[in-house]
């Protein structure tokens, strides 16, 4: 991570001049000070410029304010995932949500119509990403930025070794399968970040243990408190949730700007290939990965043969 070499209030102006400089020319960004200060995971700032004039000082400091704004809880996300799409008129596609609160920021390992694979031991480096992230520079916007950057090159990295878990399960789809290969070439780890956002069924498993751990929440409310460290794996006992059912259990005790990152398959469910062709189509058109066809299972609430069928057909 680049903020290791500096300080968290060094590296958190670096972040807001960046920021700056996609809205404003270098020379006006070189002609203010940036001020800030810290306390506890919060920052305040603004920027201080006497050669400015108030509108183009204003545009400055709601650039700052969005940079330093929190989200209020992250969870982390390791579990089996899949999209069953939704036909709008003659347009087949991935099923779109609104989120009740604010926006809600989604780091996802696959976008929709995209499959994932991934080593066993993911969980344990990505708390430990996020836990040193979280001391440096808090649960600020460009935390989502920061993990993007290190799980890519840590994609990469285990693309190269051959001996990875994530090689061991790609093998078991075979190396030369259009599936796999689509894996390999996508960067993965996009950010989805607005109020509105495409849905998708989890699914549990028991050899995931951890696989929905809080590790960060400012949430109170008169429902059950969600505290950094809690696992709500306990609180979905059937097996199987989707992402709106998620999003709402979170807004209703107070979330309103979560941070969701999701190591999750993203492949498209269809019962033929004529609408897994239609759903590629449409993907294709805002720059999405196409579907795969698949066998679809009843749609059961028996987690055992629901997930052995994702594992089976989509990695993870």
């Amino acid at each position: 991570m680049a903020a290791r070499q500096h300080d968290s209030l060094t590296y958190i102006k670096d972040v807001c001049r960046a920021n700056l400089l996609e809205k404003f020319h270098e020379s006006l960004v070189s002609s203010v000070i940036i001020n800030l200060t810290k306390n506890g995971n919060k920052y305040t700032g603004e920027c201080e410029g006497d050669t400015l004039d108030e509108g183009t000082l204003a545009e400055m400091n709601k650039i700052v304010q969005d940079t330093l704004k929190t989200y209020d809880v992250i969870i982390l996300l390791d579990v089996h995932g899949e999209i069953y799409p939704k036909q709008y008129g003659d347009v087949i596609t991935c099923d779109i949500q609104e989120f009740e609160g604010d926006c809600v920021t989604i780091l996802q390992a696959a976008s929709c119509g995209s499959p994932n694979y991934a080593d066993g031991k993911w969980y344990n480096y990505a708390r430990e990403q996020c836990t040193e992230m979280l001391t440096f520079i808090g649960p600020i916007r460009n935390m989502a930025d920061s993990l993007q950057h290190e799980f890519r090159k840590d994609k990469q990295k285990d693309l190269k070794n051959p001996h990875s878990g994530i090689h061991a399960a790609m093998e078991k789809d075979g190396m030369d399968s259009e599936w796999v290969k689509a894996f390999i070439d996508a960067p993965g780890w996009e950010i989805r970040s607005q109020k509105m956002f495409s849905e998708r069924d989890y699914i549990l498993d028991k050899i995931y243990p951890l696989s929905m751990v809080v590790v960060y929440s400012e949430l109170s409310s008169d429902l059950t408190a969600i505290e950094s460290n809690t696992n709500l794996k306990k609180l979905f006992p059937r097996g199987i949730f989707t992402r709106s059912e998620l999003l709402h259990f979170l807004y209703v005790r107070g979330a309103r700007n979560p941070l969701i990152i999701e190591n999750s398959c993203g492949g498209v469910c269809t019962r033929s290939a004529r609408k897994a062709r239609a759903v590629a189509r449409e993907l294709k058109k805002v720059g999405l990965s196409g579907g795969k066809r698949t066998k679809r299972t009843k749609r059961t609430r028996n987690k055992t043969k629901r997930a052995k069928h994702f594992k089976h057909s989509f990695g993870h």
